[in-house]
């Protein structure tokens, strides 16, 4: 898989940032990796068809209704 390639070379890049003492660096590229990379839960699979009624997302909007006036 391409994302277990891009952890092995990722990897080896940010344990030299800490040995060298920047340990701020290090920490901050591992979280910005940790969240920029695509995983089964961030990626959405693409669908070729028309969406069944009961996949789609739903949304409640809360209103004020005018009654008793």
């Amino acid at each position: 898989m391409e994302i277990q390639r891009l952890d092995v070379l990722v990897a080896p890049l940010i344990k030299p940032l800490e040995q060298a003492g920047n340990t701020t660096v290090a920490t901050v590229d591992a979280e910005e990796h940790g969240r920029e990379r695509i995983t089964p839960v961030t990626l959405r699979p693409v669908v070729d068809r028309s969406l069944n009624p009961s996949e789609l997302p739903v949304r409640e909007i809360r209103t004020q209704c005018g009654r008793g006036e």
